[in-house]
């Protein structure tokens, strides 16, 4: 019984742990609203895809970039 006891506590603070990790820092709400966060994945390791995935994240920063001067606009290109 103790066992099950000490499982359910350690879980529970698990998940609230968990669930506080998610949450937005005081004052952070602003940014995540204002932010778009994109991850650009390399098909794989070698020198060739990985600068192809630069050549990708260069390109759409570019394209982003040019939106923030458009502001009024919702389509970007």
């Amino acid at each position: 019984m103790k066992v099950k006891v000490m499982v359910c506590m350690c879980a529970s603070v698990l998940a609230a742990f968990l669930f506080m990790s998610v949450l937005p820092v005081h004052g952070e709400e602003k940014i995540y609203s204002d932010m778009v966060r994109l991850h650009v994945i390399a098909a794989s390791d070698s020198e060739e895809d990985q600068a192809v995935k630069l050549l990708v994240r260069d390109a759409v920063l570019e394209v982003v970039e040019g939106c923030g001067k458009s502001r009024g606009s919702r389509c970007c290109h």
